[in-house]
């Protein structure tokens, strides 16, 4: 069993996906799915309506034991993403690079 963390004032949840900053975040149409990109090189999706709670749902690619609100996480994408948008009424999603690469 993990110790909760003691959260500032004002803030309703706190979870550790990524190793660097959070360089950008959308939520879909329907606020229910939050899209993070990474200065780790790796996205994440996570289901808003899941939150609060440590129970894990499932592992990435690198056997990294996920909390249950985590949807999935990329593998290292090899170059920090700074932004994201999502596109096609929330069925493509676009991430831009710190090169350029989108």
């Amino acid at each position: 069993s993990k110790k909760l963390p003691l959260l500032p004032l004002g803030c309703v949840s706190h979870w550790n996906i990524h190793t660097d900053y959070i360089s950008d975040l959308v939520l879909d149409d329907k606020g229910t799915t939050m899209l993070v990109s990474s200065g780790d090189c790796t996205l994440s999706a996570c289901n808003l309506l899941r939150l609060g709670g440590y129970e894990t749902n499932s592992t990435d690619e690198k056997d990294n034991t996920l909390p249950k609100h985590v949807l999935g996480r990329t593998a290292d994408q090899d170059d920090e993403l700074l932004s994201i948008a999502i596109l096609k009424r929330g069925k493509k999603v676009v991430v831009g690079t710190q090169l350029g690469i989108l």
